[in-house]
């Protein structure tokens, strides 16, 4: 794969804004770096870039970011934290979401994707979009994060308010990393930040506070009303 071919896979509604960010060099790099892996990559290739494909720029309104892809075979299906319908078992962080999801009758009962959530204005971003058959954050290092960052810094310049919410501690490293102080806030063009929230990732009480903290912003956002879904959340 050369990057010229990568770059033919960013959604044109995007591709603007990683041609600014990143140079020629940096993309044959991450090209290469994945073309010389030779297991087998999650998502799809077509895959990679379809949470930029679901969430057009000017459509975001939340961004939550993961480490990387599901590393089994067929969970992964290009948006964080989301596996396609019917997926059995379901991995444990999606379960924890979908359980408070449905309490807040964001997602219907028996669904597993976050598709509609993606479609309405929600980025379920990774901070790698591929990752190696059974080697979580096996792609971590070969150059995603500069894409990871192009996309970040990309979103918070809108001028709407956008909330954040990295999902675990390697994912509040690259958004500190891209510029975005906090682990979790609504974000302005002018710079202004909301008292941050933490976002625990480890004992199931907080797994639960968490999820109930991001589905009040998650819901804000689907509704268009991200600043009264923020004040709620902080």
């Amino acid at each position: 794969m050369t990057g010229d071919q990568l770059r033919a896979l960013i959604p044109v509604a995007w591709r603007a804004v990683i041609d600014c960010a990143i140079t020629e060099t940096e993309l044959e790099h991450l090209a290469a770096r994945l073309d010389e892996d030779h297991r087998e990559i999650f998502p799809p290739r077509e895959q990679w870039f379809r949470a930029l494909d679901e969430t057009p720029l000017c459509d975001v309104r939340a961004v939550i970011l993961g480490q990387d892809p599901y590393p089994t075979q067929g969970q992964a299906e290009g948006v964080a934290f989301s596996v396609p319908d019917g997926m059995l078992p379901v991995p444990p962080s999606l379960r924890r979401i979908l359980s408070e999801a449905e309490r807040e009758a964001t997602i219907a009962p028996g669904r597993s994707s976050l598709l509609q959530w993606a479609r309405r204005g929600v980025l379920l971003l990774n901070a790698a979009l591929t990752v190696p058959e059974g080697t979580a954050g096996g792609h971590a290092t070969i150059g995603w994060q500069t894409v990871t960052d192009a996309i970040l810094r990309a979103v918070a310049s809108q001028p709407g308010p956008v909330v954040f919410m990295p999902w675990g501690a390697h994912a509040r490293v690259v958004v500190r990393h891209a510029g975005i102080r906090s682990s979790g806030w609504a974000s302005r063009a002018s710079g202004s930040r909301a008292q941050p929230t933490s976002w625990p990732c480890c004992r199931p009480c907080c797994w639960r506070h968490a999820c109930m903290s991001m589905n009040r912003p998650v819901m804000a956002a689907l509704n268009g009303d991200v600043d009264s879904g923020w004040r709620a959340a902080g």
